[in-house]
């Protein structure tokens, strides 16, 4: 019995800490989102860093931006001719590709001209309220993937499976209605483009788990006290590697849908082809975080 209530006292003490852990945390978010919201300030000459640093950037980027959209609409008039060139395709994706790997490094490079104008005190309040926003966001992910229910695999649960799982089915209820409202498909046609994105979605798994990865960890690279830039740069030429795949097997998936409309269909699909996407590799890969 004595045992029992000594144990009891451990557990009440000890949740009695942990509430005031959390209490205390809660309170140092608050401050910190209140300081963040209130933004770094800077000295007049600081300012005045910045604001060339940024003009820097827009002169030097200028340029690859407008061949980019020319790029972008080139690659919408070749996917959508009667007898697309694949040479022609991959040839514009390598371009876009490498295109965009020169403006995050532009980016980047910007970022570290206006990190080294900062001093000890901003930098850390920056990186502070860099890291605040991102466990917000995982607070809220994970919050969603909780109130989303859960998926099992054999019995097993799996985060990722879950959070993939979800995003598949919405994306093919998705595509199901669009298809349904502009293509007016057949069941069989239904039920064959469903394959197809089942096929694209396994064999572009392992690519996808890739950028994932590469992402992660760009963020924790970027909010280091000390940034191994050249580590950043190896990131982003291996994830550019990457999305360029990807943006061709998306090339190949729509080739493939090509084949199963008639006539009239196929010219419905080409006159939305394009829409919301980047050269086929999606636009949430698009930029690197702080």
């Amino acid at each position: 019995m004595k045992n029992i209530k000594k144990n009891i006292a451990v557990i009440g003490v000890a949740g009695l800490l942990m509430c005031a852990g959390l209490n205390l945390n809660a309170q140092r978010n608050m401050s910190l989102n209140k300081d963040c919201r209130k933004g770094i300030e800077y000295s007049d000459q600081q300012k005045e860093q910045i604001k060339k640093a940024k003009i820097e950037f827009a002169k030097a980027t200028k340029d690859l931006k407008n061949e980019l959209n020319e790029l972008r609409a080139q690659q919408k008039t070749l996917m959508s001719a009667d007898k697309p060139n694949l040479k022609a395709i991959y040839a514009n994706i390598d371009k876009a590709s490498d295109l965009k790997n020169r403006l995050k490094k532009e980016q980047f490079a910007v970022k570290m001209d206006i990190k080294s104008v900062l001093t000890a005190e901003q930098k850390q309040m920056r990186l502070s309220c860099v890291k605040g926003k991102q466990r917000m966001k995982r607070g809220e992910t994970n919050k969603m993937q909780n109130e989303h229910g859960k998926m099992h695999n054999d019995g097993v649960r799996n985060k990722r499976a879950v959070a993939y799982g979800r995003s598949f089915e919405h994306q093919g209820m998705q595509k199901d209605r669009q298809n349904k409202n502009r293509l007016n498909l057949s069941d069989e046609q239904k039920e064959q483009m469903k394959d197809l994105r089942i096929a694209h979605f396994n064999a572009s798994k392992e690519l996808r788990d890739q950028v994932e990865m590469l992402q992660l960890r760009q963020k924790q690279i970027m909010t280091s006290e000390n940034i191994d830039e050249k580590m950043i740069i190896e990131n982003m030429d291996r994830l550019s590697g990457i999305q360029n795949k990807l943006a061709k097997m998306k090339v190949d998936h729509n080739m493939e849908v090509r084949k199963l409309l008639n006539e009239d269909q196929l010219i419905l699909f080409l006159s939305h082809l394009g829409k919301g996407q980047d050269f086929g590799n999606g636009n949430r890969h698009r930029r690197f975080n702080n």
